[in-house]
């Protein structure tokens, strides 16, 4: 089955905004077994492989100087790489209009090294970004994709059989982390990394 991998920005369909920008760490997609990415149910609005990660902390739509100023404030020590688990399928929002589709990381582990790191990131760099802390359940997972704009009954169906299917819980390393925004117009990521640490193979090291 062949994936058609969608970047959908609102200013794609006419409403302008603003670029939000986070601090994640990229998800070797490699690590997943191939279905996990071509078999979502049928319009689901899929994620390149190279647009994968973790999130470490969301920080909107609030201009690059402070997301340069949060990316500054993180130390991220010795920590990397981290080991995680692929955990179970999940959806993320309401059940009955989700807002996302992905897999759990680290699922029980709440001391895992990934949870412990995310816990102890996150609002280090909102505060940076002069932003209130997060005080919701640290919970790692990687998104694989969005549900349509329009969900219908067939579409309620598939997604409940991809949920019940079962995800191979397979240990993933994560090397990098990196600040990111949204991709450049023409683009075919939806997302690029701005920072990186450590910087890739060939590319000059940006902390």
């Amino acid at each position: 089955m062949s994936v058609q991998y969608q970047r959908f920005h609102k200013h794609e369909v006419g409403i302008p905004m603003e670029a939000n920008w986070f601090i994640a760490l990229p998800f070797p997609a490699a690590s997943l077994p191939r279905e996990e990415l071509t078999r979502l149910p049928a319009g689901t609005r899929a994620f390149a492989p190279a647009d994968l990660h973790v999130t470490v902390a969301f920080l909107g739509a609030i201009g690059e100087r402070r997301a340069l100023d949060a990316w500054a404030r993180l130390d991220t020590g010795d920590a990397l790489p981290l080991p995680a688990t692929i955990g179970p399928r999940a959806v993320f929002g309401p059940p009955r209009r989700p807002s996302a589709l992905g897999l759990d990381l680290d699922i029980g582990a709440e001391k895992s090294p990934l949870t412990h790191c995310i816990a102890a990131w996150r609002n280090e760099v909102r505060a940076a970004a002069g932003l209130a802390a997060e005080e919701r359940p640290v919970r790692p997972h990687v998104t694989l994709g969005r549900p349509p704009r329009r969900t219908d009954a067939a579409w309620q169906r598939a997604l409940a059989i991809w949920i019940d299917q079962y995800a191979a819980h397979i240990p993933v390393t994560l090397e990098r982390i990196a600040l990111y925004t949204r991709a450049e117009p023409g683009d075919w990521r939806r997302f690029r990394e701005v920072r990186t640490f450590p910087a890739r193979s060939g590319a000059r090291q940006t902390r």
